[in-house]
């Protein structure tokens, strides 16, 4: 008798809605960090951008996947990782193939910015903010997802790489630096690689797949091809300062028989350019958004 009396309740709000199933409310996102009530505008944006994203992003989950990084390193590294190759050369290749794919693929997939939150830009014009805080805000919380999945992956490179490959002997030093100037590289590339569809979707908002439940399906992959084309093009365009600094005092730490001096170096000085570029094209992207009209147009 109770399964029929609820079998009846769920018949009836079937049909009062229209056909559509009511579904339990869902729990409260799980908060990244404690959002305190004084401090900078923009990490507000950023925390409830990070709330967005869901559970990939607590703290508890970090910690167990670098747990799980240094714990698989010491079991798996020292049998299986001596001689050159084998299985850390086989982590070591994947771990490179999933870096380029986070720097090509990851903007495109993560899309809790202005991407998501143009829908509501009404909204967003109301907070006691410049537009600058708040693409800043918009920007930064997949910008830190993108680098704390780079820094794990880095973390794996690092444990796995072989001390020799082949017949050339890779030293601790020459693995922590490069670790260490990919480490302090890759998220200005990330911040600067999501302002591109950012621009992009405030100049062109009929372009793009706006909030949670934009179209899917064959129809817009073209689209987003051309734009993923375009978004490379200017991604490498801004990139070649920045490679042009850490190319010559790479260079010239050769030259002076101190490499590691220098790729750190040279890892130092593209960081500052591309967080030059970033913050202009910030600055710029607040004053496009502080135009925006809710209807669709830079005015």
């Amino acid at each position: 008798m109770e399964l029929s009396r609820k079998l009846a309740e769920r018949i009836a709000t079937i049909r009062t809605s229209q056909g559509r199933v009511a579904r339990p409310p869902k729990k409260a996102a799980r908060p990244p960090f404690v959002l305190h009530p004084l401090g900078h505008p923009a990490v507000a944006v950023f925390w409830k951008n990070l709330i967005s994203a869901g559970q990939y992003v607590t703290t508890r989950v970090w910690l167990m996947l670098v747990w799980v990084a240094v714990v698989s390193g010491a079991l798996l590294q020292s049998p299986w990782a001596a001689g050159g190759g084998g299985f850390g050369m086989v982590v070591v290749f994947f771990v490179g193939m999933l870096l380029a794919m986070s720097l090509f693929s990851g903007p495109q997939m993560l899309r809790n910015d202005l991407r998501q939150d143009l829908p509501v830009a009404d909204v967003l014009k109301m907070f006691p903010m410049p537009g600058w805080q708040i693409v800043l805000g918009e920007v930064l919380a997949p910008a830190a997802m993108l680098a704390g999945a780079q820094w794990l992956l880095i973390l794996f490179g690092a444990i796995f790489l072989p001390e020799r490959f082949e017949k050339y002997a890779v030293p601790l030093a020459l693995r922590l630096s490069v670790a260490l100037a990919a480490a302090v590289v890759l998220p200005f590339i990330d911040l600067l690689a999501l302002l591109i569809p950012n621009a992009s979707v405030l100049f062109f908002p009929a372009w793009f797949q706006l909030g949670k439940d934009g179209p899917r399906g064959f129809e817009t992959m073209g689209q987003q091809l051309i734009l993923m084309f375009g978004q490379l093009l200017v991604l490498l365009l801004g990139l070649a300062p920045a490679g042009g600094a850490f190319t010559l005092l790479l260079l010239g730490g050769s030259f002076v028989h101190w490499p590691l001096l220098g790729l750190m170096l040279g890892a130092c000085a593209a960081a500052m350019i591309l967080a030059i570029e970033a913050s202009i094209g910030i600055k710029l992207l607040g004053g496009v958004f502080e135009r925006f009209d809710v209807s669709g147009e830079v005015l």
